[in-house]
């Protein structure tokens, strides 16, 4: 597919209001509340990040030009629909909850970061609620639409909406997207702190890992399995099998779709990048063992893969390759470099950048 073709898929995505399209850098969004003491909490409600997401999949390029502005971008909700789409229509109660969650959506931030820079602005800066027809008028700050709208071909990743409005916990509905961030190249790997830091499991509960096994990553794994279009599984990284009272330290997710078919015409509005929905279901691959070299990461690895890697898009060995007998200072140059070239536009792949950084030779996946 041509540069020209993918930008063209893209738009049609991104007008698309039954997809979201994201930058890989909110595979995870970060939806905080402040608490008292200047401190701040993630949200994890599956309510209030349903409403997130169906509030991106309503942004679309030409709320850009009004967020350059300056104006906000105001987007109509009619809450029964709503309802509707994540299969609780007829509740009295959960209207309420939803209008609640809106008017809680207005104290919510979403938080991103640069090099230099830590950012953040609040999911709904106004609302109103038309008790007659239930609609629902929500008012996006421009810098939050300039935040999302703005992606481009080569560094964001997309889905339909209805797949993640199915999920009915917290736990599979913040895994999801993360893992179809990731559905291309089938597998990522992630070192358990770094999970825990990002999903917000680090805390005394999950200190044992049979905890997170059991409350979390189990019965995520098997809903996302029944009610999205991906099949996933799961891999427990660490010291030897051999070992008396194995350490797991990392995690290795391997992804698949449901059907073996990549394309879709445009006439079914999905522009080619998702997979239609079939009963062929192929297994994930087969689990490997973890070699030495994952047993005992580089140090830089466990610090940037998630914050880079990640980020940019990079496979993880050609980004363990890349930052081999690299120093912490070299890491964060590359970042430096990279930043300053995307504030000057024009930058297709912020990965291959960040790998060129280095001079060295690289393939991206």
């Amino acid at each position: 597919m041509c540069i020209r073709d993918r930008k063209e898929v893209l738009n049609e995505l991104q007008n698309n209001p039954e997809v979201v399209v994201l930058n890989n850098v909110f595979a995870v969004p970060r939806l905080t509340r402040p608490e008292k003491r200047g401190k701040s909490i993630p949200v994890n409600d599956e309510y209030s990040r349903k409403i997130f997401y169906k509030i991106v999949s309503l942004l679309n390029p030409s709320h850009f030009d009004m967020a350059e502005k300056g104006k906000n971008v105001v987007l109509e909700i009619g809450i029964k629909d709503f309802l509707g789409e994540i299969g609780a229509e007829g509740s009295n109660n959960l209207y309420k909850y939803v209008i609640d969650c809106v008017d809680m959506l207005q104290s919510t931030q979403v938080k991103w970061e640069d090099t230099k820079y830590n950012y953040g602005v609040a999911v709904i800066s106004y609302y109103k609620h038309d008790k007659g027809s239930g609609k629902i008028s929500l008012h996006i700050h421009p810098e939050l639409i300039k935040l999302i709208t703005p992606v481009t071909e080569w560094e964001h990743f997309s889905f339909y909406l209805k797949h993640i409005l199915r999920l009915q916990s917290k736990q599979a509905g913040n895994l999801f997207s993360y893992l179809v961030s990731w559905r291309n190249r089938g597998v990522v790997d992630i070192q358990l702190d770094a999970f825990k830091r990002k999903f917000g499991y680090d805390t005394t509960g999950y200190s044992r890992f049979q905890n997170l096994k059991r409350k979390v990553l189990d019965p995520a794994m098997a809903e996302i399995n029944e009610k999205t279009d991906l099949l996933v599984s799961y891999q427990e990284k660490g010291d030897s099998e051999s070992s008396k009272k194995r350490r797991v330290s990392g995690l290795r997710f391997f992804i698949a779709e449901k059907s073996k078919q990549k394309q879709l015409k445009a006439s079914t509005n999905n522009g080619g990048l998702f997979a239609q929905e079939s009963d062929r279901t192929p297994q994930p691959p087969a689990p490997q063992k973890a070699t030495i070299e994952e047993q005992n990461p580089n140090p830089l690895f466990e610090e940037f893969a998630d914050k880079v890697a990640e980020r940019f898009g990079i496979g993880a060995d050609a980004f363990r390759q890349s930052i081999e007998g690299k120093t912490r200072e070299d890491v964060l140059q590359a970042l430096e470099t990279v930043e300053e070239r995307r504030q000057k536009g024009g930058l297709k792949s912020s990965g291959g950048l960040f790998l060129k950084a280095f001079s060295i030779r690289f393939i991206i996946f």
